[in-house]
């Protein structure tokens, strides 16, 4: 269990966050954090971002492209067109992004190089509902994201509108974390494994 700062990552005022970050206030927002990469799921991500309404919008913050296929650039073309996307490209205290954001995207189903995902950690942390696939590298947190299958990503639009279920995951994660990952907590559990000498 990787430790994460449990007071770096927490739940912060939302309209504060938004208004830091620059963003509407009354709109749901969503974010998608980390590489474009279809290992990490951009693919679904740009692919429900054409879906979108006017009052629900995409944040992407991202600072490295790594692997796209002409596809997902093409719906991703297709939602900026549309008006549903919103970029943060300037550097950023990432913790104030899920702060901001109404729920995390992470639609990974296969293996991947982190695990668990630091940005799953850092959204759970702090408080932020996690919408996620089903890779093995995110296996242990089930039970703290909405876990969704490949072919279920059509109905995202209804979860993301379901405050209360949000919530619900939100406050449990925030929970987990503070309770298991926290240094504290963490180095308790290594000293009970490391040999130590009074001097």
């Amino acid at each position: 269990r990787p430790p994460i700062n449990t007071e770096l990552f927490k739940p912060r005022d939302k309209a504060l966050a938004r208004k830091i970050l620059g963003l509407p206030i009354n709109k749901r927002i969503i974010g998608y954090v980390g590489d474009i990469d279809e290992k990490r799921g951009f693919n679904i991500v740009a692919k429900l971002a054409t879906t979108l309404n006017d009052d629900t919008k995409l944040l992407i913050t991202s600072v490295n492209i790594d692997y796209i296929s002409k596809n997902t650039v093409k719906n991703f073309t297709r939602a900026i067109r549309k008006g549903t996307v919103l970029f943060i490209p300037r550097k950023i205290s990432i913790w104030h992004v899920y702060n901001a954001i109404d729920a995390l995207l992470l639609p990974m189903y296969d293996d991947y190089s982190t695990e668990p995902p630091v940005t799953l950690l850092e959204a759970l942390s702090s408080g932020t509902p996690v919408i996620g696939g089903l890779s093995p590298s995110m296996y242990d947190y089930r039970g703290l994201y909405l876990a969704v299958n490949v072919y279920e990503w059509h109905e995202i639009p209804s979860l993301i509108n379901d405050s209360v279920l949000l919530s619900e995951y939100g406050e449990k994660a925030r929970e987990y974390m503070v309770r298991n990952h926290s240094y504290n907590i963490i180095a308790e559990e290594l000293r009970k494994f490391l040999p130590w000498t009074a001097t």
